[in-house]
């Protein structure tokens, strides 16, 4: 699935990052270990960056007038690639509900047309980030977030970011959808209200057929917002995004995608292993969360079940801990998304994943190569010369407990994510310098 790139704005205002002028601006990160892609890496070795790009890699003199930051035992990977992060969206206000009709003559509002409680489809997580997650996203070495949008049926288009202000790489990804009804009272308040409002609204958008301008400029448009930007994804245009993690929710969407013909991907993905020969077969990308269910007692108390209920239950959530392992081992296109981990959590999932099986070459290609083929983001996921500087450099190898971020360069600008705000560095150094921090 490819994905074209459109850049809103240049502007940076995360804490610890340089403004503006600082595109231009030299870096080199000396002496570090060098993951260059899963697989390959460089000891001891050096990055030049320069006006955004990295210039030069291997054993290299800094340009004089670059800033020189010392990554004795620092290893730098390619910039993380969440590919599902929540907690990035603040939800505008749902548009106010219609006058209730006569209900002698006309059907409730509960089941009117113009409920459309669950319908939020207009809503593009590009233009209502919450900023204040970016933070968040820093701390965990995420560089690029494809920020879900969250709520309940149909949720609106998703959005690749950069982890800071007003850097949009692609503003419409795919429309996010789920099996949650809308919330409150009234239709939907079933499973079975929500498939039928699921198919009747793909239904509806794909004829959907956007009316004529007034001619009257200062008249209101009659056309639907929300069949209106439904439609590229109801039409299989555009990408579809199904938040599912049971078996029965995933297996829900494949018939929704058989009906509609939807260009679907899985987000979430728990119970994924369970189908994973007809995801394989139907090449359907599963952006998983890879955090890991806490195995519960098996220590029966007075008044809980038996022993025997206890020991099932953890079984399962064994088996279910090993989804990510499964999927990777067939051939799934698989990409890791922290779903609104906290920093620590979405560090130590990737350590318990390598606890559980899979290789350190496996858990960086599901936050780096991954995730920049399945969204189409060429140049990504990976260090090379000529390619955008985006790194994210660890103070330790990913696999150890030490592992935190130090410094990370988004979109080729400097980022330090554990600097307040009075200690932003200079935009342009006299002379070379070295930083060590």
């Amino acid at each position: 699935m490819g994905v074209s790139f459109q850049r809103i704005g240049l502007a940076l205002t995360a804490i610890g990052v340089l403004s503006g002028s600082a595109w231009a601006q030299n870096y080199m990160i000396r002496g570090a270990k060098i993951v260059i892609k899963p697989g390959e890496v460089l000891e001891g070795a050096s990055i030049a960056v320069s006006k955004g790009k990295i210039t030069a890699i291997g054993n290299l003199e800094p340009a004089s007038d670059a800033t020189v930051l010392d990554g004795k035992g620092l290893t730098v990977y390619p910039g993380f690639i969440d590919a599902f992060r929540s907690g990035l969206v603040k939800l505008p206000d749902a548009p106010p509900a219609a006058t209730a009709p006569d209900s002698a003559i006309t059907a409730p509002a509960t089941m009117w047309a113009q409920n459309r409680k669950g319908n939020r489809a207009e809503v593009l997580a590009h233009a209502n980030l919450d900023t204040t997650g970016f933070a968040r996203a820093l701390s965990s070495g995420v560089v690029i977030s494809h920020a879900a949008v969250g709520g309940s049926v149909f949720r609106g288009w998703t959005a690749l970011t950069y982890s800071v202000e007003k850097s949009i790489l692609t503003e419409r990804v795919a429309m996010e959808m789920s099996f949650r009804g809308g919330p409150g009272q009234g239709y939907p308040s079933s499973l079975m209200g929500t498939i039928a409002l699921l198919r009747q609204t793909l239904i509806d958008a794909k004829d959907y057929t956007e009316p004529a301008a007034p001619a009257d400029p200062k008249e209101k448009p009659k056309g639907d917002p929300v069949l209106a930007s439904l439609k590229p994804a109801a039409v299989g245009a555009d990408p579809v995004v199904f938040f599912a993690n049971t078996e029965l929710e995933i297996r829900r969407a494949f018939r929704l995608q058989d009906e509609f013909r939807l260009k679907l991907m899985i987000a979430g993905g728990k119970e994924a292993y369970k189908v994973v020969d007809e995801l394989k077969k139907r090449n359907i990308p599963v952006l998983v969360d890879i955090k890991l269910d806490s195995e519960p007692s098996t220590s029966p108390t007075q008044d809980g079940p038996p022993k025997e209920i206890l020991e099932e239950r953890k079984a399962r959530v064994v088996e279910r801990n090993q989804n990510l392992k499964q999927l990777i081992a067939a051939g799934v296109k698989v990409a890791f998304g922290s779903h609104g981990a906290s920093p620590s959590e979405w560090l130590t999932a990737m350590r318990d994943q390598i606890g559980l099986g899979l290789t350190h070459e496996q858990m960086l290609a599901g936050v780096t190569t991954a995730p920049a083929e399945i969204f189409g983001l060429t140049g990504f996921g990976l260090i090379e010369k000529g390619a955008p500087a985006n790194l994210t450099i660890l103070e330790s190898d990913i696999t150890s407990k030490d592992a935190k971020v130090k410094w990370l360069f988004v979109d080729g600008k400097f980022v330090d994510p554990n600097a307040k705000p009075a200690e932003k560095p200079a935009d342009k150094p006299a002379s070379s310098k070295e930083v060590s921090r």
